[in-house]
């Protein structure tokens, strides 16, 4: 069964209740909805952790009973998804991915906790944070591509090949969503725009490419980024060269790195010396103007 199939069955499951009112179904007593009840369980108290505070679902504040079960059941689903990051050598590309980039947060956490001086209960809490928005993450990450009945995407013009795929979803939403479970980013800027669904990024990414090759010249595309504005915010686009194996034979492609808001004054001035073009879907598509047959590179 598919993500996309247990989040709808479960959360079928979820809302049945006899004429007494109680459920009809505990989904902690449900195995095969362990997915949904994490998501349902994560969404309602990453910020709750313990437990502590009030808790309230779609149908009112939530009995202690039930936020103890809850509450239990995140701390155990932690404790098996730290085992699951800290482990290096997965044959599965995506937990490979997802993996190194949640060694990475969990590194920085920890650094950021040494400079504030961070108590161990609290750094405790803050590492807890991370592994389970990794879990989250992992799991809309896998359910898009499932979805896709595919592993990757690539966007071929101009004699490139750019691929898309798990590695930079995942470290997209990783670093550039959800800024107030990662305290310890002060240097990040974060996505805002409520128009670019997060879980059809890679779409919106090969979208924007698409676009991009068919109204700008190849002379003028920049192969380690190019830039976007998208409802007056401009965004950043980095490539990477990259050796793509696939059917036993390696290619070199530009893997895309990453996507996210410019907010950096440099940065910024960068942008601003390059050209323009606004496209009929309303994007503004930036390139360095071809300058007597030649581009000059930024």
């Amino acid at each position: 069964m598919s993500l996309a199939e247990e989040f709808y069955a479960c959360s079928v499951m979820e809302t049945l209740r006899g004429e007494d009112g109680n459920k009809f179904f505990n989904l902690h007593d449900c195995p095969g909805c362990v997915n949904h009840l994490f998501n349902k369980c994560y969404l309602t108290y990453h910020q709750n952790l313990s437990g502590q505070l009030r808790a309230n679902d779609a149908f009112g504040i939530i009995p202690q009973h039930q936020v103890d079960q809850d509450v239990a059941f995140l701390e155990t689903q932690y404790r098996e998804w730290l085992q699951v990051i800290e482990t290096t050598n997965h044959s599965d590309l995506l937990l490979q991915y997802v993996g190194k980039e949640s060694r990475n947060h969990l590194k920085n956490s920890r650094k950021f906790a040494l400079r504030r001086r961070q108590g161990s209960r609290l750094q405790q809490h803050a590492e807890k944070s991370v592994v389970l928005h990794s879990k989250y993450l992992y799991l809309k990450v896998r359910k898009f591509y499932q979805e896709l009945k595919a592993t990757e995407q690539l966007v071929t013009a101009c004699g490139h090949t750019i691929l898309i795929d798990g590695f930079a979803h995942f470290h997209i939403l990783f670093r550039h969503y959800a800024q107030h479970v990662k305290e310890y980013q002060d240097d990040t800027s974060y996505h805002v725009d409520q128009n670019l669904n997060p879980e059809n990024l890679p779409n919106e990414l090969v979208a924007i490419l698409q676009e991009y090759f068919h109204l700008i010249p190849c002379a003028s595309f920049n192969r380690e980024r190019t830039y976007v504005r998208i409802n007056g915010t401009v965004y950043a686009i980095w490539f990477k060269a990259h050796q793509r194996h696939s059917g036993g034979q390696t290619n070199q492609v530009l893997r895309l790195q990453t996507f996210y808001p410019v907010t950096q004054a440099r940065e910024l001035e960068f942008v601003g010396a390059l050209a323009e073009m606004v496209a009929p879907s309303g994007r503004g598509l930036f390139y360095k103007p071809i300058v007597q047959g030649a581009v000059t590179d930024p």
